[in-house]
């Protein structure tokens, strides 16, 4: 072996301690492998081809699609320690918290739940997946380094609570509305967490679910139930009907495309047989209780946009930022003009290592300080 180079033999060696080590090791070897395979493979691929790859995932079937995104994205290592899941009568979530796995099995949920309340941030969180893939904790990475680095620049302890909700083809968007709306439910009602110390953030699919749950909580005007300190949107998919998304001439690298986006959804958004042709099913999609973008954000949170300047919902995202102006909400915007689809959340999607790394340092920063005003 003393042939080959050194960081071959470091990886061979990571590989065998995976079997043989103690947890502690396994954790360790498996980390190392995964940061050399990213660093030295994953962003040897260009950024287009990468793109390619979650695009020809998302293509396909749903079940299909769910099942190879959630074996991609499956934690490993040292993760599994931050994760305990929570299972509700209709939904199920995850709550990931440092630690918390040094705490018996038996009295982890009442710990957690405990704890929670005295944390100084929850953000809770809807993930993407065009409404017919993803899970909770696809992105680990990214919740790991936002806990780390607010914990590092503000000695502020967060806690994450990640929700699944019903999805393409099993059941419909309201369902996954009342999921959703059911998990902050959880949070602010069930456990008592001041919704002044909650963020609630998601991309893509989540990103929608995010302001529209947000907007029909707000229209319950419920003392029990108010808006939390604010809502982080990456790259939202804020308009079901993307006939205008597209802009001619415009060049798109992106793990998206138009076609997916008007693929037949079944009657995930609309019941059969409420519309008779297209362009009735259009004006039943602009219907602010599915497409955010067409509602009025009067008296709306504080409000974090993230988009990428190569990415396909840029312009709708843009015009989103417009109505928040139009309404008065304080809106801030993260963006780039090399980034596609979700970077920031998702390390795969970046340009590069340290694009993500900094971007998703300024998301967790917006956090800190929405919840510290």
């Amino acid at each position: 072996m003393d042939t080959f180079h050194p960081g071959v033999k470091t990886l061979v060696f990571s590989i065998l301690s995976a079997f043989v080590l103690t947890k502690q090791g396994r954790n360790a070897a498996a980390e190392i492998i995964h940061k050399r395979i990213k660093l030295t493979l994953l962003f040897w691929l260009p950024i287009s081809v990468r793109c390619n790859i979650v695009k020809r995932i998302l293509s396909l079937a749903p079940k299909k699609a769910n099942s190879t995104l959630s074996l991609l994205t499956k934690p490993w290592g040292y993760q599994w320690d931050y994760i305990t899941k929570v299972t509700k009568d209709s939904w199920y979530g995850n709550w990931i918290v440092p630690d918390s796995h040094k705490i018996n099995k038996k009295e982890r949920l009442t710990w957690l739940e405990q704890s929670s309340k005295e944390a100084d941030l929850v953000i809770y969180y809807i993930h993407g997946g065009g409404f017919r893939a993803g899970n909770p904790t696809m992105y680990m990475e990214s919740f790991i380094h936002i806990i780390d680095h607010i914990a590092k620049t503000r000695g502020m302890k967060t806690h994450i609570f990640s929700v699944e909700y019903a999805k393409i083809p099993d059941s419909k968007y309201v369902r996954a509305k009342e999921d959703c709306i059911n998990g902050y439910r959880y949070l602010v009602q069930d456990l008592g967490i001041d919704p002044k110390k909650i963020v609630v953030a998601g991309d893509s699919a989540g990103g929608n679910l995010v302001a529209s749950c947000l907007l029909t909580i707000r229209d319950m005007n419920l003392a029990s139930l108010p808006l939390p300190a604010g809502n982080v949107q990456i790259s939202p998919w804020v308009t079901i009907v993307n006939d205008e998304t597209l802009r001619p001439g415009k060049v798109y690298v992106d793990c998206l495309d138009h076609k997916m986006l008007n693929s037949h959804h079944g009657d995930y958004f609309l019941e059969k047989g409420s519309f008779t042709n297209r362009d009735e099913e259009k004006v039943q999609l602009r219907s602010s209780n599915i497409s955010p973008l067409f509602g009025s954000f009067v008296g709306f949170c504080p409000t974090l946009i993230t988009y990428g300047g190569t990415e396909v919902f840029q312009h709708d995202v843009q015009e989103l930022i417009g109505c928040l102006n139009r309404d008065q909400v304080k809106v801030d915007v993260i963006t780039r003009p090399d980034a596609p689809h979700i970077w920031l959340i998702s390390s795969m999607l970046s340009p590069t290592h340290e694009m993500w790394r900094t971007d998703c340092s300024r998301l967790a920063d917006w956090c800190a300080n929405c919840v510290a005003q």
